[in-house]
Formats: C-alpha cells, sequence, structure tokens
C-alpha cells in the first residue's frame, strides 16, 4: 500500500464517520479500503464480525426472548380463534331466530291477507254484520 492510497482511505474514512455510513473508526476504514480496491464484501464483512463479535450468551438471552414472545402471541392467536368461533356461532344462532320470526310474521301476514279478501268478496267485515247492532234484544 502505498502513501497517496493511504491518504485517499483515510480521507473516505473520514467522510463516512461524518456523514454516519460507519459507527467507529474501524468499521470507516474497513469500507474505505473496501471502496478503493474494490475488496471481497464477504472477506471484509468477516473481518468485521470476527472484530465485534459478541457473547453467545448475548444471542441465547435473544433465542429465550423472541420464543417467550412467539409462544404469547401464539396463544394470543389461539384466543382470537376461540373468540371468532364463539361469534359465529352467535350470528348463526341469531339468523335462525330471526328466520323464525320471519316466518311467523309471515304467516301471520298471510292470514290477515285471507280475512282481508274475504271482506272484499262480502263487502262486509264482521263488525258490520253485528247480530247486536241490526236486532233489538230489549232495553239498553
Amino acid at each position: 500500500m502505498n502513501v497517496e492510497e493511504t491518504v485517499k482511505i483515510n480521507k473516505l474514512a473520514k467522510e463516512l464517520l461524518a456523514h454516519r455510513i460507519a459507527e467507529n473508526s474501524e468499521q470507516a476504514t474497513l469500507k474505505a479500503e473496501e471502496m478503493i480496491r474494490k475488496r471481497n464484501p464477504v472477506e471484509a464483512k468477516e473481518k468485521t464480525l470476527q472484530q465485534t463479535s459478541p457473547d453467545t450468551g448475548y444471542f441465547e438471552n435473544i433465542a429465550r426472548h423472541l420464543s417467550s414472545n412467539i409462544r404469547e402471541l401464539a396463544s394470543a392467536v389461539n384466543r382470537i380463534r376461540q373468540e371468532q368461533a364463539a361469534l359465529k356461532a352467535q350470528v348463526d344462532e341469531l339468523r335462525m331466530l330471526s328466520e323464525k320470526k320471519h316466518a311467523a310474521t309471515a304467516e301471520e301476514s298471510k292470514e290477515l291477507a285471507q280475512k282481508e279478501d274475504e271482506n272484499l268478496k262480502t263487502g262486509f267485515s264482521g263488525e258490520d254484520i253485528a247480530i247486536d247492532k241490526i236486532f233489538y234484544f230489549g232495553k239498553k
């Protein structure tokens, strides 16, 4: 590596830090070298990971936390499914009741229509032909 290349890498590293593209100076220099020399990005990432690898306990804690979150979400989804099934059953029950009521009102309306048809045929209603109105049975 010659002096000119080192100067370019340092300037680019400072710019990367100024624009917050890199978190620290080591990452900035690695990225600058990668950009200038067109290095293999996989090698650079492996080098960065080896330098900054956290403890395995950290990953175990994260895994436990994520698995507990997944269990909570699964139980919440199951509760929602049960509530949905219960609501569906209630809707079906209410639909059956409304159909029964609709059928009963339809029968009543048919009976009323038949009575009206009879009144229209004769031209008299039941009140028009009341016997106590036509005949006199004594003192009232």
